[in-house]
């Protein structure tokens, strides 16, 4: 068994006051895999441009034994978000350019053909190849949603057909909560017992979020201060310590209050740094052109 992300790997600027402070990989699917390779198998399948972004995208990963080895280099700039004081953008804020591509280079049978039917897929959206994956295999799946556009064009009929039976663990952001609530008229707990997911989190606020499992809901607070500056990928970590106590147990309440107790006190330790991956923020040392162009990284 492996956990299995794919699609476009990316690379994350962190600024702060204005400065740039470290460069790092990024989005929530990779970024899961990054933090539970520690104690599973994983394998990253996608594309990452040929550019110096993608070689720290890839360096990231492989410094925690995630399998790269079916993700392709291409002609292309790597995805990369810049993550200023109080916004993210696509945009380098030194020259303007718009980092990144739009074309699709990832299809469902590259995926198919490098998993087994004991693996289970991480996925952090709801597009066409996700959706052909999850309609045309038996995998159990790792769905977080943190965005109302991936579900929007879904019924409630349509949505529940989709997942039903597959999640060993559905997180919804905030928004998503509320936009379930508000346009199919159901609870969270009927939402869950519907698609028969294993555990359901929703993450109410920064330091609330309810747990849903078996019969029960726990409502869970985080004790300790937390950074709101630095939670950039906070969720993610919350995710991955999550899985690492859930995965091959049988829920009860005792598992469920071992895994919220770990992944609370790594999702706070996280927001007292910048970035979501602990052990692989590197500093520029030195660029040509510009900071989003050739680098050396220290």
């Amino acid at each position: 068994m492996k956990l299995i992300a794919y699609g476009d790997l990316y690379t994350n600027y962190y600024f702060k006051n204005n400065l740039l402070e470290y460069i790092s990989g990024g989005k929530s699917n990779s970024n899961i895999l990054y933090n539970v390779a520690d104690t599973f198998k994983t394998k990253f399948i996608g594309v990452v441009g040929n550019d110096k972004q993608g070689e720290i995208a890839l360096l990231s990963l492989n410094n925690k034994n995630v399998d790269i080895g079916d993700i392709k280099r291409i002609n292309e700039s790597t995805q990369t978000i810049f993550y200023l004081d109080k916004r993210s953008t696509r945009v380098c804020p030194y020259c303007d350019r718009m980092r990144g591509y739009s074309d699709a280079y990832v299809s469902y049978k590259d995926v198919i053909s490098k998993t087994s039917d004991d693996d289970i897929f991480v996925i952090d959206s709801l597009e066409e190849l996700d959706l052909d994956i999850i309609n045309n295999t038996n995998n159990k799946i790792v769905l977080y949603l943190n965005d109302i556009n991936y579900i929007k064009r879904f019924s409630l009929n349509e949505l529940i057909e989709l997942l039903k039976d597959r999640c060993l663990l559905l997180c919804l952001g905030n928004k998503v909560n509320a936009f379930i609530k508000d346009k199919y008229k159901i609870d969270l707990f009927d939402f869950k017992t519907s698609i028969n997911a294993s555990v359901l989190i929703s993450f109410k606020t920064v330091k609330d979020f309810d747990i849903i499992y078996l019969d029960t809901i726990e409502e869970k607070e985080i004790e300790g201060r937390i950074y709101k500056e630095n939670m950039r990928g906070s969720l993610d970590l919350y995710i991955a310590e999550f899985l690492k106590v859930i995965i091959g147990k049988d829920i009860d309440d005792k598992v469920i209050s071992l895994a919220h107790l770990k992944a609370a006190a790594m999702y706070i330790y996280s927001t007292t740094i910048i970035g979501e991956r602990i052990d692989s923020l590197y500093k520029i040392r030195d660029y040509k052109e510009c900071i989003c162009k050739d680098i050396s990284i220290d």
